[in-house]
């Protein structure tokens, strides 16, 4: 039997009525200056321009937390699904537990929830709807909480994954109940895996998700989620986009989703001791008094960094407000399906990482040998120096020795001359003689 983790064709984005990126008539920057007034949606305005403005240029690899009260309305997750069809967005990183209630509410808001009261317990006990090359119950599919329980099951999820992995089967999974039941408007889970974009997520957080797997470990399960590969794929992925082009991110809200962001620049600054900062442009949304990565970013690089631009902005408001700014101003493109790319990314952080491994240990054993060679030159000095200082008292003895005995001689020769001289100037003596 086929692996319910294969790579089988994504279905389709249905085709909508009205496109999502047609910009409003009066346009959304005067609509909202008019309402809020010049003075005080002058610097959102400027800060969402400046946005648009990084994220146009070129192509640079765009990624995107989103945490606390945006995860938890259901307007933000809306606002996402267009940014995330129309390649706005790179790579997403969003609580798990957000993820799972934007899942059951639009599978409910569709009118294809577990509304079982048409049939009875026996029907809905025996029918089977066949998924991606796997068999549920009719109760499994329309429970979403049920239907998660059956997926973490199956052969594909048994192993260890990244958050970023299991989201993308949790979401082929939900594109396939989609497809089943004719549901056009997608959960974010499902529309990242259409797209194949990476959607990270922290199960930490008492999602419904990090519980499910729990309990399925106690009965054998097993799936085992690894933290440090998200890191490092979140990692690989700035590291690619700083090599290639830039890479830019926004940080709606605070908390795990945001650390990701952060983490993943520390993490190539740990792996590779280079280039301080690697995001290039950084854009902080935060309700006010809560704004964080200004000072981070200065504590952490004094001197140089990525560009950064703050706004003081419940995030609730902003998600919206930032997808209808970027929509208008901006047009779509391919999604570029990062998540296909995650072997090769990851092979291109661990040769940077060898190599500069390698490159550190050639720097320590050159320092090592500088220091031997030093070392070696100093006890040779050392030596060099007593064996002088040996020398010299040597020939301090010597020159001793001889001088002395040079002082005995002429002694010796003195004497018998200075008698003789005596004698023949004695009178007396040549008289008697």
């Amino acid at each position: 039997m086929q692996s319910d983790s294969d790579s089988s064709p994504t279905p389709p984005r249905a085709d909508r009525s009205a496109s999502p990126f047609e910009p409003t008539p009066e346009g959304v920057a005067a609509f909202l200056t008019e309402i809020l007034g010049p003075g005080e949606f002058g610097p959102i305005a400027e800060a969402l321009d400046q946005w648009v403005a990084w994220t146009s240029d070129g192509r640079p690899t765009v990624g995107l937390s989103l945490s606390g009260p945006p995860g938890q309305s259901q307007s933000s997750f809306d606002s996402l699904a267009p940014l995330i069809e129309g390649g706005f967005i790179d790579w997403l990183v969003t609580p798990a537990e957000d993820l799972y209630l934007d899942a059951a509410r639009k599978f409910e808001a569709a009118g294809a929830g577990p509304d079982l009261a048409s049939a009875s317990q026996v029907e809905r006990l025996i029918e089977r709807i066949r998924l991606r090359d796997a068999t549920f119950t009719r109760r499994q599919v329309q429970d979403t909480k049920l239907f998660f329980e059956r997926v973490i099951l199956l052969a594909g999820f048994q192993g260890t994954l990244s958050t970023a992995e299991l989201n993308a089967l949790y979401g082929k999974f939900l594109l396939a109940r989609d497809e089943h039941f004719g549901i056009e408007t997608h959960s974010l889970l499902a529309e990242a895996a259409r797209v194949s974009m990476p959607l990270f997520s922290n199960l930490t957080d008492g999602s419904v998700f990090g519980r499910q797997i729990a309990a399925a470990a106690l009965t054998g399960n097993r799936l085992v989620v690894d933290p440090s590969r998200d890191l490092n794929f979140a990692a690989g992925l700035v590291l690619q986009a700083s090599e290639t082009e830039r890479s830019v991110v926004a940080c709606l809200g605070g908390g795990p989703p945001r650390d990701l962001v952060l983490q993943a620049s520390r993490h190539l600054g740990h792996l590779l001791g280079a280039q301080p900062g690697y995001h290039n442009e950084v854009l902080e949304v935060a309700a006010p008094g809560r704004r964080r990565l200004e000072a981070f970013f200065a504590e952490l690089w004094p001197s140089e960094g990525p560009v950064f631009r703050g706004i003081e902005l419940a995030p609730v408001i902003a998600v919206p407000l930032l997808a209808a700014f970027w929509i208008q101003r901006r047009a779509p493109r391919e999604p570029r399906a990062l998540l296909n790319e995650r072997d090769g990314l990851l092979e291109g952080l661990r040769d940077a990482h060898l190599r500069d491994d390698l490159e550190r240990q050639v720097r320590e054993t050159g320092a090592q040998l500088q220091a031997g060679v030093r070392e070696a030159q100093g006890q040779f000095q050392n030596k060099l120096e007593e064996q002088r200082a040996t020398i010299q008292t040597e020939v301090q003895r010597l020159q001793s020795q001889v001088q002395g005995r040079l002082e005995r001689f002429l002694k010796q020769v003195r004497a018998p001359g200075a008698s003789i001289e005596r004698r023949s100037e004695d009178p007396t003596d040549s008289e008697d003689r």
